[in-house]
């Protein structure tokens, strides 16, 4: 049975609601004794969300220069809460109460999907790759990971490397003649999927 976790599915939010989802983070997270030290301040995050509510404002009035800049901050306050979340997860060890006092959203276990196949095929660069799979119904979004590995055996060996919309996503800066594991996970509405089965690939 899957882990209860924390799901990125503020991620799916508007920017609006990613406002009022990320203030109420800030004030459940605040004086939790659980949670008395995050990866990231929650002075930094405060300052972050400011930024973001105030170029949502400015982007009001259909200019591109504003909304360029409101897309971008919302790219950067969405990460920062990502890495937040993740601490969350360490720390909370499945426990869905600890989650739920920080305000993230938990995961709820599911064999309604089933693991897809994932192909990695050389990118067009030297050092790149291009993961690529059968779009998971209902997925709002997918995370992606690698390992330095080829064979890896624990979980603290894996590494984040993006999240996409889209059922692929390229990774570039790789180091020829490596063997490189990478897995992924599907976010949805309900919960995340399992990682699917690692695929070992030589860099080329």
């Amino acid at each position: 049975m899957m882990m209860i976790k924390v799901i990125f599915d503020f991620v799916l939010l508007s920017v609006a609601n990613k406002v009022t989802f990320f203030r109420n983070v800030i004030t459940q997270m605040t004086d939790n004794p659980n949670f008395s030290v995050p990866d990231v301040p929650l002075e930094e995050l405060t300052l972050a969300v400011d930024a973001f509510e105030a170029a949502i404002i400015d982007a009001r009035d259909g200019g591109h220069t504003a909304i360029s800049i409101m897309h971008d901050l919302d790219k950067a306050v969405t990460l920062k809460y990502k890495y937040q979340a993740q601490y969350v997860d360490r720390l909370s060890n499945g426990s869905e109460s600890l989650i739920l006092s920080t305000g993230f959203s938990v995961s709820q276990p599911s064999t309604s999907i089933d693991k897809a196949i994932l192909s990695v095929v050389t990118g067009p660069n030297a050092g790149s790759i291009k993961m690529l799979i059968r779009a998971i119904p209902k997925a709002g979004a997918y995370e992606w990971q690698m390992s330095p590995q080829p064979l890896p055996t624990h979980e603290n060996v894996w590494e984040t490397i993006g999240f996409s919309t889209q059922a692929s996503f390229e990774h570039k800066g790789l180091t020829p003649g490596q063997f490189v594991s990478f897995r992924y996970r599907a976010i949805t509405p309900t919960g995340v999927t399992d990682f699917c089965d690692p695929v070992t690939t030589l860099i080329n």
